[in-house]
C-alpha cells in the first residue's frame, strides 16, 4: 500500500487553491470507490471538534483532514495521480512539484520496448466480435483477443444469441481502426462449424456474491478458420500475471458502441461496498475486479491490460451507468479462467499444427498451401493415413507443371520430423501392370536387398497374384526397414500416367489404399490427381482418406502473414523497414551488374516499378 509521510500533507493543504466544491467533487468520487468518508462528513467531524468560519483557513484544515484519512486508508497516491490536473488548478509550482513527486510513487520505470511490443500486441491481437450473418454486415457484438493461433476469447453473453443459431455464427474482425487504408484495414475471420470450444455462463445478477460470480465466468473460447495467431501472435492464459493492486492502472482495448478500437486507462478500485467482497481473505483473487474508466455497450469482452508492463490480467466484464460515475467498471481476472479451462486449453494448442516457416535444411520459405499443413498434421495425430493432392487440368485441358507437386515434398519434409518419419517417393511411371514388379519397386525405394522378402507369384503368371498376401507382405517389409517410424509413401505424377485404368496397377494400389487405412505406421500421399479418387467413398466419408487441390496458389493475405510472422519478427512495424531495406538491396544487387545497371540504379528502378505501388496505392498516389 502506498503511502505519503503524514508530516507532508497539512503543507499540501495549504498550497491548495481549488475551490471547495471542486475539491468535494474530486474526493467524494475516490472515497464512493474505497468505502470511505465523504468529504461533508469529514468537514462535519472537525468542525465538531472545534467549530470554525468558512473561510480559508477552514478549507485548508478540512482539505489536509480529508487527505489524511485518504492517506490511512492507501488511496491518496492514486487520487494525486487521477485528480493531478483539478489538484493543482491555479496553484503555485511549490505544489505542482509536490505532487508530481506523490505521483512519481505510482511509477516504475518500464523498458521502452515493453511498451512498443504491449501496445502493437494488443492492438494486433484485439478483436471486434461480429456475426457472420446471412446478410453478412458483420454486425459488431462485442470485443475479444487471440490467446490461441486460431482461438478467441471473449464474453459468454456476447455471443450467447448465436450458440443455437443454426445459420449465423460469429466471427473475429482484426485491425478495425479508424482512418485505416487499404493496405491495412480490416481483415475478418469467420468461426468453424462448430465454434464454441469451451465456456462459463454470465451471471444471472450482475450483483451477484463473490461465490456465485466465481461459478459464472462469462468467458467463451471461439475458434476461427484460419491460424491469425501465427501472424500477430497471442496471449497465454496458464502464464498470465495476476492483477496490478488497488489504486495500480489498468487499460481496457475495447469496440464501444461498435466503434473502431478503443483504448482508455482508469485506477483500479474496490470492489462496491455490500457485494461480499470486504470478506474475501487478503490474498485471494476475487472473482472480478473493478476499475475507473468509461466502456460502452460492446466493450465487453475487452482485453484488460496492466498499464504499466502491458501483460494482460483480465477480460472486461460490465459495465455500470450512473450520473455521478462513482460506481466502477468490473473485469474477470485471466487467471481464474485459465485455471477452470486450463486442460483444455492445453490440449487445443497441442491439436493446432505448428507454424512452419522454412523449411530446416534448405531454407526454402513454406509459403501457402497451408490446408496441406493442416492436413499433414492431422494425419500425423489422428486416423487420416491417405492424403489425395488433387491437381485438375487448366483450361485447355492441359496437365499443370511439375513446381507444386515439388513443392509438395518439400513441405512433406519441412512438416514431418526425420526422427519420427521417413519420407519416401515414387513416381506414378513406374507404378506398373504387373503388382510384383510394381511390389519389388516400392520396397526399392528404402531398400532394393528387401526384395527378397517379398513373396513369389502364386499362379501361372505375375498377373495371377494373390493381392491381399502381396499387399500384407509389401507393407509389413517396407514398415520393418524405417526402424520404428511412420512411413511416408509418396506417389507423384498421377495424372501423367495410365495407371487408373490398368487392371493390375489400379487393382494393387486400391487394395494398397485399403490396406494403409488399417495401418498406423503407413501413410500414403497421392499427388497429381486429375480428379478425386473413385471406389474409396467409404474413406471418405471416414475421414481415413482427405483431400487438398492443388491448383491455389498463395494468396496476398497468406503471403502477408508469412512475412509479418517470419520477416517482421511480429513486431510491426519496427521490424519490417530494417528488413525490407534489406531485402530491396539483396534484389537489386543480384539484379545489378557491370553489362546491366549499377546497383543505385537498380534499387530506384524497383522503388519506383514496385514500392510506390505497393506502399502507396495501386496506382502509385500519395
Amino acid at each position: 500500500m502506498l503511502q505519503v509521510e503524514p508530516h507532508r500533507i497539512p503543507p499540501l493543504a495549504r498550497e491548495i487553491r481549488l475551490p471547495r466544491a471542486g475539491f468535494t467533487a474530486a474526493y467524494d468520487v475516490f472515497a464512493a470507490s474505497w468505502k470511505s468518508k465523504r468529504f461533508i462528513q469529514i468537514a462535519e467531524e472537525e468542525n465538531q471538534r472545534e467549530w470554525m468560519r468558512p473561510g480559508r483557513a477552514k478549507d485548508e484544515r478540512d482539505f489536509a483532514a480529508a487527505l489524511l484519512l485518504a492517506n490511512e486508508a492507501g488511496w491518496l497516491v492514486s487520487f494525486v495521480f487521477d485528480k493531478f490536473a483539478e489538484l493543482s488548478a491555479g496553484a503555485r509550482p511549490v505544489l505542482r512539484a509536490e505532487l508530481q513527486s506523490i505521483v512519481n510513487r505510482t511509477q516504475r520505470f518500464v523498458d521502452a520496448k515493453t511498451v512498443e511490443a504491449g501496445t502493437i500486441g494488443a492492438s494486433r491481437r484485439s478483436c471486434q466480435i461480429v456475426c457472420m450473418s446471412s446478410a453478412n454486415d458483420h454486425q459488431g457484438l462485442g470485443s475479444g483477443f487471440l490467446i490461441g493461433p486460431h482461438l478467441v476469447m471473449t464474453n459468454y453473453h456476447v455471443i450467447s444469441s448465436l450458440v443455437n443459431n443454426e445459420v449465423d455464427r460469429p466471427g473475429a474482425r482484426f485491425d478495425y481502426h479508424h482512418g485505416a487504408s487499404p493496405l491495412d484495414g480490416p481483415e475478418v475471420f469467420s468461426c468453424v462449424r462448430s465454434w464454441l470450444r469451451t465456456s462459463s455462463p454470465a451471471p444471472k445478477d450482475a450483483a451477484a456474491s463473490p461465490e456465485a460470480l466465481r461459478d459464472a465466468l462469462d468467458y467463451a473460447v471461439i475458434e476461427l478458420e484460419g491460424l491469425p495467431g501465427y501472424a500477430r501472435g497471442w496471449y497465454d492464459l496458464t502464464a498470465v500475471q495476476p492483477p496490478p493492486a488497488e489504486g495500480g492502472l489498468v487499460e481496457v482495448w475495447q469496440f464501444p458502441s461498435r466503434q473502431p478500437m478503443k483504448v482508455l486507462p482508469g485506477n483500479r478500485v474496490p470492489a462496491p461496498a455490500g457485494l461480499g467482497y470486504e470478506e474475501l481473505p487478503a490474498d485471494a483473487v476475487p472473482p472480478r475486479i473493478h476499475y475507473m474508466l468509461n466502456t460502452l455497450p460492446g466493450s465487453s469482452g475487452g482485453l484488460v491490460l496492466d498499464n504499466a508492463t502491458k501483460a494482460p490480467v483480465a477480460i472486461h466484464d460490465a459495465g455500470y451507468d450512473t450520473p455521478d460515475a462513482t460506481v466502477p467498471n468490473r473485469g474477470i481476472p485471466l487467471s481464474l479462467i485459465a485455471a477452470q479451462a486450463a486442460s483444455y486449453l492445453t490440449q487445443a494448442l497441442l491439436d493446432v499444427p505448428p507454424d512452419i516457416g522454412w523449411h530446416p535444411g534448405q531454407g526454402i520459405p513454406i509459403i501457402g498451401r497451408n490446408a496441406l499443413q493442416r492436413l499433414i498434421f492431422r494425419s500425423q495425430r489422428g486416423d487420416v493415413r491417405i492424403l489425395a493432392i488433387v491437381s485438375p487440368p487448366d483450361e485447355a485441358g492441359h496437365r499443370v507443371g511439375r513446381l507444386g507437386r515439388t513443392f509438395t515434398r518439400i513441405i512433406l519434409e519441412a512438416c514431418l520430423p526425420a526422427t519420427d518419419h521417413h519420407l519416401v517417393d515414387i513416381s506414378a511411371a513406374r507404378i506398373d501392370p504387373d503388382p510384383f514388379l510394381t511390389a519389388q519397386r516400392l520396397v526399392q525405394t528404402i531398400d532394393p536387398g528387401l526384395v527378397a522378402h517379398l513373396p513369389p507369384p502364386s499362379g501361372q503368371t505375375t498377373l495371377d497374384a494373390d493381392l491381399a498376401v502381396l499387399v500384407e507382405a509389401t507393407v509389413r517389409t517396407m514398415i520393418g526397414a524405417v526402424l520404428g517410424k511412420t512411413l511416408w509413401l509418396m506417389i507423384d505424377d498421377i495424372d501423367a500416367q495410365p495407371i487408373g485404368t490398368q487392371w493390375g496397377a489400379a487393382s494393387f494400389l486400391i487394395a494398397l489404399y485399403r490396406r494403409a487405412a488399417l495401418e498406423p505406421r503407413l501413410r500414403i500421399v497421392l499427388v497429381g490427381l486429375p480428379r478425386e479418387l473413385e471406389g474409396l467413398a467409404d474413406l471418405k466419408e471416414a475421414g481415413v482418406l482427405l483431400m487438398e487441390r492443388l491448383d491455389q496458389p498463395p494468396n496476398e493475405a497468406e503471403l502477408i502473414a508469412w512475412v509479418q510472422a517470419h520477416l517482421g519478427n511480429r513486431e510491426w512495424p519496427s521490424q519490417i523497414g530494417p528488413r525490407l531495406g534489406r531485402l530491396i538491396t539483396y534484389v537489386a544487387t543480384e539484379r545489378s551488374g557491370p553489362k546491366t545497371s549499377h546497383l543505385t540504379e537498380e534499387i530506384a528502378r524497383l522503388l519506383a516499378q514496385h514500392a510506390r505501388r505497393a506502399f502507396r496505392g495501386e496506382n502509385g498516389g500519395g
